[in-house]
């Protein structure tokens, strides 16, 4: 049973008063991606007691949530509907909190198949660096006057404005899913996936990982029989650990204290610049792990520091430094996070 408790008054005191005496905050759910090796600096804003489901219709596929519900919470009760969110965001050390799944912007194995976390955001309550509540978007799927404002919080890290709550739309948990699994060098399985792209087979999740590719298929029982007969020849797990692990970062690839860099590339791209022994390839190949030094390769589309890496300090873009103006003048929300 998810706790319901409204915290937004004293998150919006809380920077009210930071905002008039020009004091830094730190803002922090449940901490699970303190990794990322962020500066941060100023007084904790922790919105973890800030929980509860404002507004579920499950007929309409849609969920307002407060910022601080557990991920985990509220992933349950979303499966006592046979629903998911279906960006299936990561739970880092088992822990997470929407207002940090929004703030982190990161999408599980099933993101090319199921929709980022982007896309799932229908509507944004914050409160902005000067204090005050502001709305946007709705608590409907067909919401599409005006600017979409409400995206622009996904993958901020809280440097615009603290998440009070979001509505998300919501997606049908598969009635069914299995594994197969294949060993095949590099080129075979990039043919594979390439094949795959073209093809009407329901995929929810991909990875190539110590030469073995893992398909992960779902859908309903019947449609599933049919399709295993392409691949007779590949092996055929059930279990959902594999994926957890992949997606959470339990697996043993993540856990080595390597620097990890998340590479993101063209789908279809291929990678030979990269050892496949040093990384690990989700999303049909669009999205890679890689151990080691910074990776330089002519495909990447971007490349971000993510474990045991040195944190971006870059500077940010002229765009970024306008709309972070315009929502926090005083610079007072995770001003050492750059996005």
């Amino acid at each position: 049973m998810i706790q319901d408790h409204d915290d937004s008054e004293r998150l919006i005191e809380t920077v009210k008063r930071s905002s008039a005496q020009n004091r830094q905050l730190n803002v922090v759910g449940h901490g699970s991606k303190a990794f990322r090796g962020f500066e941060r600096s100023g007084e904790v804003l922790c919105t973890a007691d800030h929980q509860g489901i404002e507004d579920y219709r499950p007929d309409e596929l849609v969920v307002t949530v407060r910022a601080g519900t557990s991920l985990e919470d509220l992933s349950r009760e979303l499966a006592r509907h046979g629903q998911m969110l279906g960006a299936d965001p990561p739970q880092f050390d088992g822990k997470g909190t929407i207002g940090g799944v929004i703030a982190a912007g990161l999408s599980g194995p099933a993101r090319p198949w199921f929709g980022s976390l982007r896309d799932s955001v229908l509507g944004i309550e914050i409160i902005n660096g000067l204090g005050e509540r502001l709305r946007f978007g709705g608590r409907v799927v067909k919401n599409v006057a005006g600017y979409d404002l409400s995206r622009l919080m996904v993958g901020s890290y809280g440097t615009l404005g603290v998440v009070l709550s979001a509505s998300l739309k919501v997606v049908p948990r598969p009635p069914r899913t299995t594994t197969v699994r294949k060993e095949l060098l590099y080129t075979e399985a990039h043919q594979e996936l390439r094949r795959l792209t073209r093809a009407n087979v329901p995929v929810s999740a991909t990875c190539y990982l110590d030469g073995m590719l893992h398909i992960r298929l779902s859908g309903h029982s019947e449609a599933l029989d049919s399709v295993l007969k392409q691949f007779e020849s590949f092996e055929e797990s059930h279990s959902d650990e594999f994926w957890n692990g992949i997606r959470d970062h339990d697996h043993r690839f993540f856990q080595d204290g390597s620097p990890t860099w998340r590479v993101t590339t063209q789908l279809g791209s291929s990678v030979h610049e990269i050892d496949a022994e040093s990384a690990l390839h989700e999303w049909n190949g669009a999205l890679l792990w890689v151990k080691g030094p910074q990776p330089q390769f002519p495909n990447a589309v971007d490349v971000t520091p993510f474990r045991n890496a040195p944190s971006s300090t870059g500077r940010s873009s002229k765009y970024y430094e306008r709309i972070k103006y315009a929502f926090d003048p005083y610079r007072i929300l995770n001003a050492g996070v750059v996005p």
